[in-house]
């Protein structure tokens, strides 16, 4: 049975966002998370549909999270990697600082790189 697990966003501008995960991988400083889109959303100008999969890396020491993005049929949107400070990694939840959406870093599934600051 997978283990559920909540991913806290924390913005300086916007109020903290949770998010449901089922949990992949745990270790004291590292953990891999599954989350499942259910709705719509544009990152950087791409469509990410609902029922898209994102599986997410996330390790205590480094100021950065690694996001692999599939659509609902398993094709690759893309890469997503978020700049990040702060992280906490907890046996149910995490929390972290990401700075805003517009200070990502998107590697399509061309390989083109998006990236906005």
């Amino acid at each position: 049975m997978e283990k559920s697990f909540t991913e806290i966003r924390l913005h300086k501008s916007k109020p903290p966002q949770e998010f449901l995960c089922q949990l992949i991988h745990l270790e004291k400083e590292y953990l891999v998370l599954c989350y499942l889109s259910h709705s719509a959303a544009h990152i950087n100008g791409v469509l990410i549909e609902k029922g898209s999969t994102t599986i997410a890396h996330y390790w205590k020491d480094k100021n950065y999270v690694l996001w692999k993005m599939k659509d609902p049929g398993g094709k690759l949107i893309g890469h997503l990697f978020h700049v990040c400070k702060d992280m906490r990694i907890g046996s149910n939840a995490l929390s972290a600082s990401i700075r805003n959406y517009s200070d990502v870093f998107w590697e399509n599934f061309y390989g083109q790189w998006l990236t906005q600051h």
